[in-house]
């Protein structure tokens, strides 16, 4: 998982965030985004698909669906380009 704290975002003129070569190297060539509070949360798939099973087992049913709206409410999944950029939805550059 990686972290990005809002204030130090970078964004390019059309909202793609450029990533180093370490950060790059955490994922494949797709990632998760997500945002928490004033940071972005970037997951490789076997991250998020961990985070939900463990965030979503054993909930009742009213209790589940909340949950499931937080994590995917404002969930995406992106592809990095060549270039180690990766695009950054609106509704998550806020």
């Amino acid at each position: 998982m990686l972290v990005k704290e809002n204030e130090k975002i970078n964004w390019d003129r059309i909202g793609r965030l450029y990533l180093s070569k370490e950060e790059r190297a955490q994922f494949g060539e797709k990632v998760i985004i997500t945002r928490d509070a004033n940071r972005l949360l970037f997951f490789t798939e076997e991250e998020w698909n961990q985070l939900v099973t463990r965030k979503l087992a054993g909930l009742k049913s009213i209790e589940f669906r909340r949950k499931r709206r937080t994590l995917f409410g404002f969930a995406s999944l992106e592809k990095i380009d060549k270039r180690r950029r990766v695009f950054i939805p609106v509704f998550l550059r806020n």
